[in-house]
């Protein structure tokens, strides 16, 4: 029986098809192709893989806290695997069902990254939605240009974020190798 997907998991494939994007998404645990023994998810795999030119999404989401825990954040793996392929982190935040309560967005992984690293060396080792008593900057302040729209039934990146910003430019890009001439 296949795993039960963690809540922000399952918005990703509803994303891709709404804008008919191909997915995939790597498991957690594979068979091996020889012994079909269960063997782990390579550690430096993000959980998506979203064409027509590759972007990779890494899923978080917080906790049921409502606040998401830095020690779940990338391992040092995923930090080398992101540093070198452009990627995106689809972050979803706070409790109940979506959209009520809840908040989405998807981050540029160098954003996260710079981000996440200021806040770990000021002291904090968690942030919210909202700003904290002790002043740490919750998400809606550090990510609000990154902030997906609830639309017909599922988190929608809007137009205008880097998101189709980046994905433009690498198809462009990729036209342009391959039959070197202009869109």
């Amino acid at each position: 029986m296949a795993k039960k997907r963690k809540g922000a998991e399952k918005r990703i494939p509803h994303f891709a098809k709404k804008h008919k994007l191909y997915f995939h998404k790597y498991k957690d645990v594979q068979l091996c192709i020889h012994c079909h023994k269960p063997q782990p998810k390579s550690k430096s795999m993000p959980d998506y893989l979203l064409t027509p030119i590759p972007i990779y999404v890494e899923v978080k989401e917080s906790g049921q806290d409502e606040r998401f825990n830095f020690k779940h954040g990338m391992t040092d793996v995923q930090r080398e695997f992101f540093s070198e392929n452009p990627g995106f982190i689809f972050l979803e935040m706070g409790s109940g069902n979506a959209p009520n309560g809840k908040s989405a967005y998807m981050i540029p992984t160098p954003v996260w990254f710079i981000s996440t690293d200021n806040l770990i060396a000021t002291g904090y080792g968690s942030f919210s939605r909202e700003e904290s008593a002790r002043g740490c900057p919750g998400t809606e302040i550090l990510f609000s240009k990154y902030k997906c729209v609830w639309e017909e039934g599922g988190w929608n990146i809007p137009w205008g974020h880097i998101f189709w910003l980046l994905l433009k430019s690498n198809v462009e890009s990729y036209y342009y190798s391959v039959f070197g001439g202009v869109l």
